[in-house]
């Protein structure tokens, strides 16, 4: 069995619509900085981004958040050069709107407080489709109450050095044991993906392989591969772990891929810093995230937000778990369901049993606003209901 090496995906990746329709992993990828190899380099995309080898694959018009990360040196500055353009800060979104084919070189230089830089570099192509490229795809439908049935495609081209179709899976979840290897029937051993949607190869020999387990909402590792001819499992790569994969499962239905990673240490990027933090942001193409931390009270029966519209009305919403942040919570806004002005207003809380009792933590935020003593922020950089605009990152500050 090979080592469980594990790269984390997913920087909150949520998908769903009425049926959760297809989504690929959102990746967040380390690359090995040039020449020192002392700063990474991190990507992450929402829609349309995958990557192969040492390079990084995006769908044209979509935007990509872009991380820096030091493996050591005390970094004070970070800049990252752009066709020629540089742009400041650890953490920056950039749209590729190149013609299809074209291939871009980012550079990101970390400085030390001496002058000392350290560089990494990785290639950026742009494609007209990920179909056939990205290593997960998955559909997910509810079939009754807190029950769903899940189509997770597996591509395979990391196994073929591996002679055979005995291809299999292992899932669990995370509060239970490894139970047996599941074998994955002939029927699902050749799959290709054609706009989202599992198609038959015109050879017979496709590029994924499905498995399809039935799941219930909560943390779950899996494990998938094929056996060699001693018997002995070869683990499959994805996002360049041939390690232990591990998702969420939420009871509304939304897929949360593996843990989020980010420079801080805390999930989303963007919000409160340090170790009190308490509210963070992250995008998706259509949608931001709403992160809290509920500290000890996410151990409670479920933690919910209250969302307030222009009108002052109010909703409210259960929050889903956050692989790996045990303490934290997560809701999705639709960007097209923010008000013009970008002001989001809200409040949190342990009980959704009990909502007029809130965080005992709230008044630690940046976003705390005394005069409404509520949770208030502007959101600007937004394209109400469309994907992130080029070139601009989005921003959530508190509202006065």
């Amino acid at each position: 069995m090979k080592n469980a090496k594990i790269n984390f995906v997913a920087i909150m990746l949520i998908s769903l619509v009425a049926m959760i329709g297809c989504r690929e992993v959102n990746l967040v990828e380390p690359i090995e900085g040039v020449p020192s190899g002392l700063i990474v380099m991190k990507v992450s995309g929402g829609e349309g981004v995958t990557v192969i080898g040492d390079t990084t694959y995006v769908e044209q018009g979509v935007a990509v958040n872009l991380y820096a990360e030091s493996n050591g040196p005390a970094i004070t500055s970070w800049t990252w050069t752009i066709f020629g353009i540089a742009y400041n800060g650890q953490a920056v979104k950039y749209k590729f709107e190149g013609a299809i084919g074209s291939t871009t070189i980012i550079r990101l230089a970390g400085r030390e407080a001496n002058g000392t830089e350290h560089v990494a570099t990785r290639s950026f192509k742009v494609v007209s489709s990920l179909d056939g490229m990205r290593d997960v795809q998955w559909w997910v439908s509810n079939i009754g109450g807190n029950n769903y049935s899940a189509a997770i495609a597996l591509n395979k081209s990391s196994l073929s050095y591996v002679g055979g179709t005995s291809f299999f899976y292992k899932i669990r979840r995370v509060d239970q044991a490894w139970g047996d290897r599941i074998p994955v029937p002939t029927v699902d051993h050749n799959w290709n993906i054609t706009n989202n949607t599992l198609t038959t190869p015109p050879t017979g020999v496709g590029l994924y392989f499905v498995i399809r387990p039935n799941l219930t909402a909560g943390d779950y590792e899996l494990i998938a591969g094929k056996l060699d001819s001693q018997g002995n499992e070869q683990w499959l790569t994805i996002n360049g772990s041939n390690g232990v994969q591990k998702f969420n499962l939420s009871t509304t239905g939304i897929i949360l891929w593996g843990p989020g990673s980010n420079p801080s240490g805390l999930p989303g990027i963007v919000g409160d810093e340090g170790s009190g933090a308490v509210i963070r942001w992250d995008d998706l193409a259509d949608r931001l995230v709403l992160l809290i931390n509920n500290q000890a009270d996410f151990n409670t029966i479920s933690p919910f937000v209250i969302l307030y519209d222009s009108a002052g009305t109010a909703t409210t919403r259960a929050q889903i778990a956050v692989p790996n942040f045990p303490n934290w919570g997560a809701v999705e806004l639709m960007n097209s369901s923010l008000p013009s002005s970008g002001l989001v207003s809200w409040d949190f809380g342990p009980n959704i049993s009990n909502p007029g009792i809130l965080g005992s933590n709230r008044q630690e935020s940046v976003y705390y606003h005394p005069p409404s003593g509520r949770m208030r922020a502007i959101i600007t950089g937004l394209q109400l209901g469309k994907k992130l605009a080029g070139g601009e990152n989005f921003s959530v500050q508190p509202a006065n």
